[in-house]
């Protein structure tokens, strides 16, 4: 039998294949996006090809298989930086950026997050689902305003409290067990969820937040929340709470999560009852999974103690009944 002919190519993993952007985009020299997602076709292995492009405000290479940020010291002009779900380690190779604004690493496979100092104009860093332990290096950013870390393994919040401009916080799915670190922030947006969180402490000067989450803590009360006046969405979703107290001071809230908590009696929610009657703002309420949820009457015990409420559940309370 005759041996396999020597002409025929041998077989190249896809990620150990050199494709570079000009091989899956057609360049323009004065082209200033570029965009590949690697889910379309064939995926970029590496930065290059592309240092003449000095024009290029945006660079997107989301779903590709992309170890290295190299060969992009001439994009000067750069203001968003797309590499989205890639193979990459270190964030290196940046100090030449000086004009971005949107840096998204998330999905890739980030450990550290280096000195970022030279990224003064960043406003938006997204590191979601990387291998992150520590965010303190967050800290050179002045211009921030938003942050998303969710999905890593932090344990501690550090580094966001002289970052004076940042109104969007995304922490969920970390390590987290005390809210700290936050003081004299203007957020407007901060999520917690799936954290290790014990208590609501920490959030008392909050008080430009609108959207709050927490879900899937163990947080026992509501303690440190009397200021957070302009919370207009609260999550508490999955936590020990047995009853309301600690809401009073939610003035502007108008959609509460409260399913699967402990909650045994109807009379646990009269302080969310006083809120509904006093401010009338208070739309949206969930139950659902909760102890009083299967009682007989639940639902028109509930539409009775919250005037205010037009969804109670999944369902719409258009029809009082």
């Amino acid at each position: 039998m005759n041996n396999q002919n020597d002409s025929e190519e041998e077989y190249v993993p896809p990620g150990k294949r050199l494709i570079t952007p000009p091989d899956v985009v057609e360049i323009d020299p004065n082209m200033t996006e570029l965009f590949h997602v690697g889910t379309q076709g064939c995926k970029v292995t590496r930065i290059d090809g592309i240092a003449h492009l000095t024009n290029l405000t945006s660079l997107v290479l989301r779903s590709n298989l992309i170890h290295k940020m190299q060969n992009m010291d001439t994009l000067v002009n750069l203001e968003v930086l797309e590499l989205y779900d890639n193979k990459i380690h270190e964030i290196k190779h940046f100090s030449h950026l000086v004009n971005l604004r949107v840096l998204d690493l998330s999905f890739n496979k980030i450990k550290e997050i280096p000195d970022l100092s030279p990224l003064q104009r960043l406003e938006e860093l997204y590191l979601a689902s990387n291998d992150i332990e520590d965010m303190t290096n967050v800290c050179t950013l002045p211009s921030l305003r938003l942050l998303d870390l969710g999905y890593n393994s932090i344990r501690h919040i550090t580094g966001v409290q002289s970052l004076s401009r940042l109104e969007k916080l995304f922490l969920g799915r970390n390590k987290i067990e005390t809210i700290s670190g936050l003081q004299g922030l203007r957020l407007r947006i901060l999520d917690l969820q799936s954290n290790r969180i014990r208590s609501s402490r920490g959030l008392e000067t909050l008080v430009d937040l609108q959207e709050l989450y927490l879900a899937y803590n163990g947080i026992p009360k509501i303690e440190g929340m009397e200021a957070l006046r302009s919370v207009n969405t609260l999550d508490l979703t999955h936590n020990y709470l047995t009853d309301t107290q600690g809401m009073q001071g939610f003035a502007s809230l108008e959609f509460l999560w409260l399913s699967q908590n402990p909650i045994e009696t109807f009379e646990a929610l009269e302080t969310l009852g006083a809120l509904s009657r006093q401010y009338g703002v208070l739309e949206t309420v969930y139950l659902e999974h909760t102890p009083i949820y299967d009682m007989p009457e639940y639902r028109e015990k509930c539409l009775a103690l919250l005037p205010s409420v037009k969804q109670l559940d999944s369902y719409s309370t258009r029809v009082r009944e």
